[in-house]
């Protein structure tokens, strides 16, 4: 941003200034920097947006490594329909029969 704002013809004394006020987003604080013309504004908010861009792009390329490990382990993923049955590998399917009964 810096260097977008010096090229376009503010000096480099006041470039903190400058970016102290960008990141207020206060629109007193722009109007107050010293040696401001029309030029230098929109060309240091030009390069604010290109460098969070720049970002969000590199945030969004972090991520696709994971995409694809999550996709071949959902791959690698053995199917479970021969356990669905309708047997209860339970405590309660057990019987125990009482002293001197007998079932039939």
């Amino acid at each position: 941003m810096s260097a977008a704002a010096i090229s376009a013809g503010l000096p480099e004394a006041d470039v903190e200034m400058l970016i102290g006020a960008m990141m207020t987003g206060n629109a007193t604080f722009l109007s107050e920097v010293a040696n401001t013309n029309m030029n230098i504004l929109p060309a240091a908010f030009k390069a604010s947006h290109d460098v969070y861009a720049a970002a969000y792009r590199l945030a969004w390329a972090s991520i696709i490594p994971f995409v694809v490990l999550a996709i071949v382990a959902v791959a690698c993923l053995k199917g479970v329909k021969e356990l669905m049955t309708e047997h209860v590998d339970a405590p309660v399917e057990v019987v125990h029969e009482a002293v001197g009964e007998k079932h039939v």
